[in-house]
């Protein structure tokens, strides 16, 4: 799947599975093999697996930076509870990443406090 991933040149690629078929799982794995963070420890669990015989895939490995976002937990009855649910989950991941915010123009900045009736993050 990774080395797959890697050569498709989509800017989207989109994983239509049923529940319990392994989208979170995949999704991780591509995390921990193209997360900046903990890179050794990462690399680590790519050794002696079949991907570790392409060296043109591995120059990707843990050289960047990976927010994961996963919608399991947005389970409402309507579109606005759903709505809100989803606003507290990106406010949630923005906390998580908080260094990113400083990359985030105030146009960016704005739209995101939009997601919330209460913004929470920090202003520049």
């Amino acid at each position: 799947l990774i080395k797959e991933l890697l050569e498709d040149l989509s800017s989207v690629i989109l994983f239509p599975r049923p529940r319990r078929f392994g989208k979170t799982l995949n999704m991780t794995m591509l995390r921990y093999f193209l997360d900046i963070r903990e890179i050794e420890k990462n690399k680590d669990l790519f050794k002696n697996l079949k991907i570790s015989h392409y060296p043109e895939i591995l120059k990707h490995q843990g050289i960047y930076p990976v927010i994961f976002m996963s919608l399991k937990e947005v389970k409402e009855r309507n579109f606005e509870d759903a709505y809100q649910n989803f606003a507290k989950q990106i406010q949630m991941l923005f906390e998580k990443y908080e260094e990113l915010q400083a990359h985030l123009s105030p146009h960016q900045q704005a739209q995101l406090c939009g997601f919330s009736r209460e913004p929470r993050i920090k202003q520049k």
